[in-house]
């Protein structure tokens, strides 16, 4: 009848669209999985070749400091030189900005693993090392060392958390120097009668005003630089970040790779 013919002719219709449409699920799934391969891929030699150049900021200056000074005994801490650490710093940025993306999938990798160790030790041995050279540099005033520390803050992302602390540091020594000079008089001046707490008194005034001045100057020195130090890279003002008038510096920067 037909009925029958009618329905037959639908059977083979969904028989045949419902194949071909389980098929081009199945193809569509394939291609996802393979651009995700692919995008993985991608990610792992990126990361591969930031870790060689990390490789190689660290042997050349374990090079230099055995030229320098007595070989290496043994187990050897990560100390990269001056003029490694800012470049360092540029790779380790996209390193950290690959894994925020991409940490659980790599974990799995076991070519990757041993590498995301050793970028880590020497993520840690960077900052530990830019903290204490932008401490002895204001310290000392020393120009060159607290534009290495800056630019290696800067790459890394973190320019203005450190000046923030770096000045609120600088205000609390000062403030805890400054208090126990003055509170020092009463004990200097107890034994001299009102000339002596006066002579006590211009003393550690004396000794306030160099207190304030080395202040003073450490930060002017600071501001300075941050005024004038530009990143090499994206020819960003170091202080337009402070100001809230610069981007991320390093959004959507990628260095060329190998082929």
């Amino acid at each position: 009848s037909r009925v029958e013919r009618l329905a037959a002719t639908v059977r083979r219709v969904r028989t045949t669209t419902v194949g071909q449409h389980e098929q081009l699920s199945g193809r569509v799934s394939q291609l996802e999985h393979m651009q995700e391969c692919s995008s993985l891929l991608r990610r792992v030699q990126r990361l591969l070749y930031l870790c060689w150049r990390l490789h190689e900021a660290v042997d050349a200056s374990k090079a230099r400091r055995s030229a320098g000074g007595g070989a290496g005994s043994g187990a050897w801490r990560i100390e990269l030189s001056s003029a490694e650490l800012p470049k360092a710093a540029v790779a380790l940025r996209e390193v950290e900005e690959i894994l925020e993306e991409e940490e659980e999938r790599l974990d799995g990798v076991e070519l990757v693993a041993p590498e995301l160790q050793f970028a880590r030790s020497v993520g840690a041995a960077v900052r530990r090392q830019a903290d204490g050279m932008l401490r002895e540099a204001l310290r000392s005033l020393n120009q060159p060392s607290l534009t290495t520390a800056l630019q290696v803050f800067f790459s890394l992302g973190c320019l203005r958390d450190k000046v923030e602390e770096a000045v609120a540091a600088a205000a609390a020594s000062l403030g805890t120097d400054v208090s126990d000079a003055l509170t020092n008089i009463d004990a200097r001046a107890a034994r001299g009668g009102r000339a002596g707490w006066v002579a006590a008194l211009w003393g550690q005034v004396e000794a306030v005003g160099e207190l304030l001045l080395g202040a003073a100057t450490r930060l002017c020195l600071l501001t300075r630089v941050l005024s004038k130090r530009r990143d090499p890279l994206t020819h960003t003002l170091f202080a337009s970040l402070l100001t809230g008038q610069g981007a991320d510096p390093r959004a959507g920067e990628e260095d060329s790779s190998p082929a």
